[in-house]
C-alpha cells in the first residue's frame, strides 16, 4: 500500500479540499493499476469522493463491485 503522508501537500495555499481532491486521485490511480494488472478481488475503504467514479471504472474492465457507506467521507468498496 501507498503511504499517502508523503503526499500530502502542505502551505498555506492549499485548502483543505485541495488535498483531499489530490488523495481522491491517488487512490483513483491506485485501484485503476490495479484493474488493468490483476483480476484478484480487491477490500479496501475507499473515499466516497471516488464512488461514482470508481462505477465507472469497474463497468469499464467488466468487473462487478459492492460499496457500503461507512460514513459521510468513507465507504467499504469489494471489487469481485
Amino acid at each position: 500500500m501507498i503511504d499517502l503522508n508523503a503526499f500530502l501537500l502542505n502551505g498555506e495555499a492549499y485548502t483543505n479540499r485541495d488535498k483531499k481532491m489530490f488523495l481522491a486521485g491517488v487512490e483513483y490511480c491506485t485501484i485503476q493499476h490495479y484493474l488493468e494488472v490483476d483480476k484478484e478481488p480487491i477490500s479496501r475503504q475507499i473515499m466516497n469522493e471516488n464512488v461514482d467514479r470508481l462505477m465507472i471504472l469497474c463497468n469499464k474492465y467488466g468487473r462487478t463491485l459492492n460499496i457500503e457507506r461507512i460514513d459521510e467521507d468513507y465507504s467499504y468498496l469489494t471489487i469481485y
